[in-house]
């Protein structure tokens, strides 16, 4: 009976720190930019935790279109 126990403890306790992993992911998320398209650095550190977890870092902008005006 202990060893039942420990062991549901020791899943909810994984659980638990998986459902606070993803909460932290989903509230970096929400608090960046909408209109923010990944072409500048993080902000803070929740979002470039974010990005790191979710394999979206820095992009570059689209080849077609210039920062200095020119074409």
């Amino acid at each position: 009976m202990t060893d039942v126990f420990w062991i549901l403890l020791l899943a909810g306790f994984v659980a638990g720190t998986i459902l606070g992993v993803l909460l932290m992911v989903v509230i970096g998320i929400h608090s960046t930019d909408r209109y923010q398209h990944l072409y500048d650095l993080p902000r803070t550190r929740a979002e470039a935790a974010s990005r790191r977890l979710l394999g979206s870092g820095v992009t570059n902008p689209p080849a077609d279109s210039d920062d200095d005006g020119e074409e």
